[in-house]
Order: C-alpha cells, then sequence, then structure tokens
C-alpha cells in the first residue's frame, strides 16, 4: 500500500515514521467523539475543559495504539532480514512499508500476525490500566479514557484478522496457501481476490444503508473503507500475477539468441540501417572481428539528430561490454529483475549456466513483453511463441489465459 507525500518526523528502531496530514482529520473526528459523545454518556456533570483535555490525550494514546501494530510488523519483519522502509500514519491507520516480500511461509505468517498481536497487547495494558485508575485514583473520565482505547485495540486486532489481503489476516492466509500450495504469488494472488471481494461486500452493504436513509457516519466509514481494500487488494492482484508469470518463465523464453555482431566502426546511422529489421534486439558490437567490445540497443537511437548519426560511430556511445549486466539463461526473469532492479538495465547479456557462453541478448523491451496488466481477477495473457527473427522477439502476449 503506497501513501501519498507524508511529513517525516522521527524514527522507530531505526525505521523512519511519518505522519499524512489526513491524520488531522482523524485526529479531530476523535477529540469530537469522545469530548463530546463517549464522556458525556457516562458523566453528565463533566466540564467541558476536562473533557476536551481527555478527549485530547485519547486521541494521542490512539495513534500510540496504531503506530505500536505497525512497529510490531516491523520488528518481526527484521528478524526475518526483511527492513522497513517507513512507517506512515494516515487517514485509514498505519502502513509499514517492506522493503521486500517474506522469505518463507513462516515469515510470512509471523510479519503478519506481529500486528494484532501487539494491538491485543495494547488492549490488555489499556484493560489493565483502566481497572487501576478505577480502583486507586479518584479519576472519573480517565478510565473511561481508557476502557475505550481498550476497547479499540481489541477491534483493531479482531478486524484486521479477516482472511483477505491487504489486511493482516490475509497475509496470515497468504502463508497457509503458501505452505500448502508451494507457490508464493499464487497465494499472494488468492488472497488478494479475497480482499476484493470483501472490499466489493462493504462497499455494496453501505451503499444500500445509505440509499435505505442509514446517513450515520459508520456506514459512511464501512463504504470508504471498502472501496480502499477493493482497490488496494486490486492492485495486490496485478502485483501478484505479474511477479507469478515473471517467476515461472526463465530469461531463455524472451531472449534472443546469437543476435548478429555489428562492427563497432559503423556510425549510428549506418548501425540503425542494418538493424530496422529487429529494433528491439540488443546487438553486440565487435572490433576487427574479435569478442564483442559494446552492446547496443537501435530503437534507443532512432531519435538521433540525422546530422549526429552520420558523424558518430556506434561504438563510441554504445554501453561497454565489461559494464552490461549478466544472467543465465535458466534464471527467472524474476529473479534476475530483482537482483538488477537498482541498475535498470536495458540490455541484459545472457550465458549459458553449462558452458559460460554467451547465448543472447534480452532488451528491456522484450522483458516488458511479460509485463502485461492482468484482466480484473489476475488472469494474464498466454505468451504465444514467435519465430526467432520476429522484431517482437520469441515470445508475445496471445489471446489465451492461464
Amino acid at each position: 500500500m503506497n501513501v501519498p507525500t507524508s511529513i517525516r518526523v522521527g524514527r522507530i528502531f531505526g525505521v523512519p515514521v511519518q505522519i499524512n496530514l489526513s491524520i488531522l482529520f482523524v485526529a479531530a473526528f476523535v477529540v469530537w467523539t469522545v469530548a463530546f459523545q463517549i464522556l458525556p454518556a457516562v458523566y453528565e456533570d463533566s466540564g467541558t475543559r476536562d473533557r476536551l483535555a481527555a478527549a485530547i490525550a485519547s486521541s494521542l494514546l490512539f495513534f500510540i495504539s496504531i503506530l505500536a501494530h505497525e512497529v510490531g510488523h516491523a520488528v518481526v519483519a527484521r528478524r526475518h532480514d526483511v527492513e522497513t522502509e517507513s512507517i506512515t500514519l494516515w487517514f485509514l491507520g498505519g502502513v509499514a512499508k517492506l522493503l521486500r516480500q517474506a522469505p518463507t511461509p513462516r515469515a510470512e505468517f509471523q510479519i503478519a500476525a506481529a500486528g494484532p498481536a501487539a494491538s491485543f497487547i495494547m488492549a490488555l495494558i489499556f484493560a489493565g490500566a483502566t481497572w487501576l485508575t478505577n480502583r486507586f485514583t479518584g479519576w472519573e473520565l480517565m478510565p473511561v479514557v481508557l476502557a475505550w482505547l481498550a476497547a479499540i485495540n481489541l477491534l483493531l486486532a479482531v478486524s484486521n484478522m479477516f482472511p483477505a489481503a491487504p489486511l493482516d489476516g490475509g497475509r496470515v492466509l497468504t502463508a497457509g496457501l503458501w505452505k500448502r500450495l508451494g507457490d508464493a504469488e499464487l497465494a499472494r494472488l488468492l488472497s488478494a481476490r479475497c480482499g476484493m471481494i470483501l472490499g466489493g461486500a462493504m462497499t455494496i452493504a453501505g451503499s444500500i444503508a445509505i440509499m435505505f436513509g442509514r446517513y450515520g457516519f459508520g456506514w459512511l466509514s464501512i463504504v470508504v473503507m471498502g472501496l480502499f481494500l477493493l482497490f488496494s487488494a486490486r492492485s495486490e492482484v496485478i502485483g501478484a500475477a505479474v511477479r507469478g508469470r515473471l517467476n515461472h518463465i526463465p530469461v531463455a523464453a524472451l531472449m534472443t539468441r546469437y543476435p548478429t555482431p555489428q562492427p563497432g566502426s559503423l556510425s549510428v546511422a549506418h548501425y540503425l540501417s542494418a538493424t530496422a529489421s529487429n529494433p528491439n534486439v540488443a546487438t553486440p558490437l565487435t572490433h576487427w572481428g574479435h569478442e564483442p567490445v559494446a552492446y547496443a540497443l537501435p530503437n534507443r537511437l532512432s531519435g538521433m539528430d540525422p546530422f549526429a548519426q552520420s558523424v558518430t560511430t556506434i561504438g563510441s556511445i554504445a554501453i561497454p561490454a565489461d559494464v552490461v549486466p549478466r544472467a543465465w539463461s535458466t534464471e527467472p526473469l524474476g529473479r534476475v529483475t530483482e537482483r538488477l532492479a537498482q541498475l535498470q538495465p536495458t540490455i541484459v547479456v545472457v550465458h549459458d549456466p553449462t558452458t559460460g557462453a554467451e547465448i543472447g541478448t534480452i532488451s528491456s523491451e522484450q522483458f516488458g513483453q511479460a509485463l502485461v496488466v492482468p484482466d480484473y481477477w489476475g488472469r494474464l495473457a498466454e505468451l504465444v511463441r514467435l519465430p526467432e527473427d520476429d522484431p517482437r522477439g520469441p515470445l508475445v502476449p496471445g489471446s489465451g489465459r492461464r
């Protein structure tokens, strides 16, 4: 889940903590609810100033509770070598943004369960504080506030355990499916579909209630949360479907085998003319017919000024061979993209894992053929094999579904 730009306020256990300005609306709502609805219902004679002070304290403790939930995720994630980029508090709660997916079903389960567990512990702490303040102090308002916070934390723990991603319960479901099916992305896809169903059901139920005259904040919040859950789950469906495809397609499926080498002394204009039939295929450049000294991708040069094309040699602007990323032909595309994510290469040279020999290249355009947006439920078009000399590469999306 991504949250719009937020303001950093500090760090906890080395993890940056941010707040989104939308949290001000939540703070105002909590203060109003506690000060003018909850407390007056219990103590009618309490003063407005005292109720506001107690309500502001409850608002701060409420956000600390949400922060504790997200810190729980971050702390357990670090135990599994998964770092957290940031924790953000916003209108719909909190988000701990992990830098990568959990590596094992056990890690997925423990990271997911840590948040609700932290909320449950906070509920116990506030319940205990309620008993202590009620028994040993003369405060009238504080026990009510602490009891409300205990109930809110318990609700947060329970509601997050619905088995639908991106809720924590959805991650727990993912862990179970992953362990049973042996496929992490298929498990994430199925869990995200459950999230779409739950989000759609909440949106429809809330909308029907409002249509029949129930205009309370509760029904409106159900619609908002349902829409958020629906669109977040849809985003996870796309991610899981695409990652699943990449994890099952080897580099060899999209690479061009033995592309025709070109002399590095050619002008860019002559090079583009020689490679016009395959503009998306990265070609090796040689010097006096020896081993490749550089690599170039024709379609990245087509926008070059015509005069510059005629006076510039392709070898002078190509990518040197010693800096071009490499991959084994049997490597899954998903592993290659994860390994080379920071480089964002336009060309990757492919080697045979048995002999170590260079056997082909794959360009970013060819790789993009696997990044097709799936349909609503995450089904992807089949990759149809084309002739080796087709400029689109050996595989392109077809009309089939998987």
